[in-house]
């Protein structure tokens, strides 16, 4: 999912929209699944703390069982620094704005998901572990 917003979704170049990530999760909870996670990317080049927040916002709206928030991280190699490189784009702040991850930490805690790595968050009984995911 990583954004609500079409602009950040482009700027990776994904080919989903924040719609068609809703619809998936209907389409999963529709079939069934009761187990489901979404990936969150704060950092992004341009990102407001009202667009993470808004972002934030939409995700708990589809009540995820697992949140990861992920701080954009330039890896050699990549499209990415390829741009950082050639001036494109901005270099990505490790924790941009001071507080993306309090502000996350903060509103998912509120709607009962509680902290339990660096980028995880979960409901009870709820955390990836390494068993469930080869369960699964």
């Amino acid at each position: 999912m990583q954004s609500a917003h079409q602009t950040e979704l482009d700027f990776f170049k994904r080919g989903h929209s924040f719609a068609d990530a809703v619809e998936s999760v209907r389409l999963a909870r529709a079939a069934g699944l009761n187990h489901l996670n979404a990936d969150l990317m704060y950092g992004i080049p341009q990102q407001t703390m009202a667009m993470w927040q808004e972002t934030v916002e939409r995700t708990l709206q589809l009540a995820p069982d697992h949140v990861s928030m992920y701080c954009l991280k330039v890896e050699e190699r990549t499209t990415l620094a390829l741009w950082v490189r050639r001036g494109k784009t901005p270099l990505p702040d490790d924790e941009p704005g001071g507080g993306h991850v309090a502000v996350g930490d903060e509103r998912l805690a509120a709607e009962g998901l509680s902290r339990y790595e660096v980028s995880n968050w979960a409901r009870q009984g709820r955390r990836a572990t390494q068993s469930s995911v080869l369960a699964q």
